[in-house]
């Protein structure tokens, strides 16, 4: 019988290693939600007891660092905050990746274990299709990777040869942007909240309407402008 005892707990140790093997080498997360998450907007810490969620944000430029409280059901999780307003986060199939459910808010990301870089279509990693204009000719694009708070990437003519690259750090205040530099000018990329398309400031006196889309989007409001590629 003692036999027996040990044998069945050798055969289960090895069945749960097995099993967390299987999933990506890491254990099953039994909170869901619980760990350090890297967003498209900050840093988020989750703490899950049952079905009761609180979130500590770093939002990237030194804004809205405090706490939220959320309530837990299955791979969803809804909070109500004073800067993004009631939402809820979403995990996808594998438990390492959060979104929010509502296409007019994006508050997005990934398990800071498995990496710094957000996943494409969160922030700004994605392609960028450039609305054609006087600076931007037809077919320029935009590839950009969003790691943290810190943002890279490449523009394109509209034969895919790189002409200018892109540097630098997400801002959080009222809205979300990217503060950078091309590789002869400072350049702002001014984000809409779903995160479907930017503006591109170069000169904020001026009022050129630059802009870009997500993708797969067919085009974006930015504010006081619809930006169509």
């Amino acid at each position: 019988m003692k036999y027996l005892t040990w044998l069945t707990l050798i055969l289960f140790a090895g069945g749960s290693q097995l099993f967390a093997n299987v999933n990506g080498n890491k254990p099953v997360h039994g909170n869901k939600f619980t760990g350090k998450w890297v967003m498209n907007i900050g840093t988020v810490s989750f703490v899950q007891h049952g079905n009761n969620v609180t979130g500590t944000i770093a939002g990237y430029g030194g804004v809205w660092n405090q706490p939220m409280t959320g309530k837990a059901k299955g791979k969803e999780v809804s909070f109500s905050t004073s800067y993004l307003g009631d939402f809820t986060l979403v995990l996808d199939s594998s438990h390492n990746q959060l979104k929010t459910k509502s296409p007019d808010l994006s508050f997005c990301g990934i398990r800071s274990d498995v990496t710094q870089e957000v996943p494409k279509g969160c922030g700004f990693t994605d392609k960028w299709i450039v609305a054609p204009n006087n600076i931007f000719p037809q077919g320029t694009y935009i590839v950009l990777t969003q790691t943290a708070d810190q943002v890279t990437g490449n523009m394109y003519d509209g034969n895919g040869q790189i002409f200018d690259s892109v540097t630098g750090s997400v801002y959080w205040g009222k809205g979300w942007r990217m503060n950078g530099t091309t590789n002869l000018d400072p350049v702002t990329f001014v984000i809409n909240a779903a995160e479907t398309g930017f503006e591109i400031v170069f000169d904020p006196s001026s009022n050129l309407q630059l802009c870009a889309v997500r993708e797969g989007q067919t085009s974006a409001y930015l504010g006081y402008f619809t930006c169509q590629p």
